[in-house]
């Protein structure tokens, strides 16, 4: 697979223009779930898993590199035995 890949992102006045970048390996180091309780005793965990990381060409205000991140949202849903 190659590394380097163009994408389409929007510049300052929110057109889209080419964007060089390279893909960067990732490992988890670290997924925790956040978790939440609703009012009816419903606990929703969510997660992002991340599926890739890309390093553009690009820079910040500061002169940092721009990272584009695609992920997939997952949620998990635990119902009390009350409902």
């Amino acid at each position: 697979m190659d590394d380097n890949i163009t994408l389409k992102m929007p510049n300052e006045a929110g057109m889209l223009i080419d964007v060089k970048g390279k893909r960067r390996s990732i490992a988890s180091i670290s997924e925790p779930w956040a978790q939440y309780t609703l009012d009816d005793g419903v606990i929703v965990q969510v997660k992002n898993a991340i599926i890739e990381i890309v390093q553009t060409e690009q820079k910040d205000t500061f002169g940092n590199p721009v990272f584009v991140v695609k992920s997939q949202p997952i949620v998990n849903v635990i119902y009390p035995n009350k409902i």
